[in-house]
């Protein structure tokens, strides 16, 4: 594990992943702010670390972000019809020669992540018993490279980690699992957790609450909401009277006689304990948050950066958020001051047809806030 100082991902480069043909990012901070136009790739980037964080466990992680994205397709056969996960879409799709491979990892030091689509022929010794495999990658096959062969997703990791999933478990929605029996959650590279846009969903809030609870992580929980409301004194999460099992966030402040819920304290209130709940979680891992500033009202954004940047240094997090906010970015420069050799900002934009990044140290930053040059 690298020392606290350094971060988990010097570099990344992204190659064949959905929007992205060859993206490097030469370097990264500790904490990382990326910025674009829409549908320039932001959520993607986030989502191609995740995916190099499941590590030799990618093919899991790869089918739940499908699925996520509503990447499907109806298929239809002689006896039933069903949903498929269109695995596809998770490869470069120019319109000549789609990519039928991608690879994620730092650009030097680091393991590779490789993914490929092709067969798997399955060779017999002498007695008729199988003995070895090959895996015939999908732009190499010819048709007589096809017979007595089946479909795969070959998930290799540096260069002495190989998984082979068969490709019709990993596309079927029908209730079919390509995990290991008695396996319950995938073993991945790096402790890796993301919050989309629309936030934590309600079933999960309890099980992060759970893994951090009279620790100091809770602490940490309770500093981040005294951002906005300074008088929380205690959090807790019970039972809700509505869905048996569901849990919500209770907060008792000073001079108040009766708890209240955090919810009714605003979308501001809760994505800041979202966004604690995560990074706390995250600890000497990685940390991805999709629109940061949801909800968050611009005056509270510098001292949110700030307990961004201090709780990733503490707990040894490196953080990648995304974010439209003109705003967001101006108190991220104002935060980053304190912290010169940790942030970045990540800029997305189309050049010449490919999508290219250019990185931004907080010196840039200052000249880029001061004389408002648009980066977003």
């Amino acid at each position: 594990m690298p020392p606290p100082s350094a971060p988990l991902l010097p570099s990344f480069r992204i190659q064949g992943f959905r929007a992205f043909r060859d993206l490097e990012i030469p370097r990264l901070g500790r904490v990382n702010l990326i910025v674009g136009k829409n549908n320039v790739g932001k959520t993607t980037l986030l989502e191609a670390i995740k995916v190099y964080a499941a590590g030799i466990e990618a093919a899991y992680e790869l089918r739940e972000l499908l699925v996520r994205r509503q990447e499907v397709q109806r298929v239809t056969s002689r006896e039933e019809r069903f949903q498929s996960v269109n695995i596809s879409r998770a490869f470069f799709q120019p319109a000549t020669a789609p990519s039928s491979s991608l690879h994620l990892g730092p650009i030097i030091q680091g393991k590779r992540l490789s993914l490929r689509l092709g067969r798997r022929a399955f060779l017999k010794d002498d007695s008729g018993r199988i003995s070895r495999s090959q895996f015939i990658p999908l732009d190499e096959q010819d048709q007589q490279s096809l017979e007595g062969t089946e479909e795969a997703l070959q998930i290799r990791l540096g260069i002495e980690v190989t998984r082979h999933v068969r490709l019709d478990e990993f596309v079927s929605l029908r209730g079919i699992s390509f995990r290991r029996p008695g396996q319950s959650e995938p073993a991945g590279l790096f402790t890796c957790q993301y919050i989309p846009a629309r936030g934590i969903s309600s079933p999960d809030i309890g099980p992060y609450w759970d893994s951090i609870v009279l620790t100091e992580g809770e602490q940490s929980a309770l500093q981040a909401l005294r951002i906005i409301a300074p008088d929380i004194e205690r959090i807790s999460l019970v039972e809700g009277p509505m869905v048996q099992g569901m849990r919500y966030a209770l907060v008792a402040r000073k001079g108040h006689t009766a708890p209240e819920p955090l919810y009714s304290m605003g979308d501001g209130m809760n994505r800041i304990f979202e966004l604690a709940l995560g990074l706390v979680n995250s600890k000497s891992g990685l940390f991805l948050v999709d629109e940061v500033e949801n909800g968050v009202h611009y005056s509270a954004q510098e001292q949110l950066w700030r307990f961004i940047f201090e709780a990733a240094s503490q707990l040894g997090v490196q953080v990648f958020a995304t974010t439209h906010s003109w705003d967001c970015i101006a108190a991220f420069q104002k935060a980053a001051s304190s912290h010169p050799e940790d942030g970045m900002l990540i800029s997305l934009a189309q050049t010449d047809g490919d999508i290219k990044a250019t990185v931004f140290n907080e010196g840039d930053l200052e000249i880029i806030t001061r004389e408002s040059i648009e980066v977003r």
